[in-house]
């Protein structure tokens, strides 16, 4: 069973612009594609756009923030474009031009997680409190979160550092911690 969509490329590269509004794609995982009711959807960092097409795409392509946000400038606005799964990669044809890009496939169901655009350090730890590893992996947020929680253990360690002459403990910043960004289990 071939992967694939064939959609107008002025709609592709329209569903695109709403995605550039974002501003740092190092902190707003994955870009996930999908397609569901005869749209393309195009989701990354909280914003998503969508163009009618055609095909068969049972699941979602998870590739890197950077290769959706340059992909609308590298397409010729004309005629229609083809994106195909093969070997592992996301391939998009328009016209003469072949984009490629490594991609991870999922077909299963992905956990809701809503985040706003630009996630705060905050948003960021509430999700590494409330969801497993599979789940943020899942939905793209695998490297903003591990970065979030490096961060998050970086700023602990200063505190602990900072207060510890009154006698204030790492495990109390950390339970202080839990109780403004997530559930207590879940750190």
């Amino acid at each position: 069973m071939t992967i694939r969509l064939d959609v107008p490329t002025a709609a592709l590269v329209h569903a695109l612009t709403p995605l550039a509004i974002l501003k740092s794609p190092t902190n707003i995982g994955d870009a996930l594609i999908g397609y569901q009711a005869g749209h393309l959807r195009i989701e990354l960092g909280g914003v998503a756009g969508t163009a009618k097409a055609e095909g068969n795409w049972p699941g979602e392509a998870r590739v890197s923030p950077d290769f959706v946000l340059s992909l609308a400038a590298r397409l010729a606005p004309q005629g229609r474009a083809v994106l195909l799964i093969e070997d592992g990669k996301l391939v998009v044809r328009a016209g003469t031009a072949t984009i490629q890009k490594s991609c991870v496939w999922e077909t299963s169901a992905r956990p809701s997680i809503a985040l706003p655009m630009n996630p705060s350090l905050q948003d960021l730890v509430r999700v590494a409190l409330i969801f497993t590893p599979p789940e943020i992996e899942r939905v793209g947020l695998k490297e903003p979160v591990k970065s979030a929680k490096g961060e998050m253990e970086a700023l602990l360690a200063k505190a602990a550092q900072t207060l510890e002459p009154l006698g204030v403990t790492i495990a109390e910043i950390r339970e202080l911690v839990k109780a403004k960004c997530g559930p207590a289990e879940a750190l």
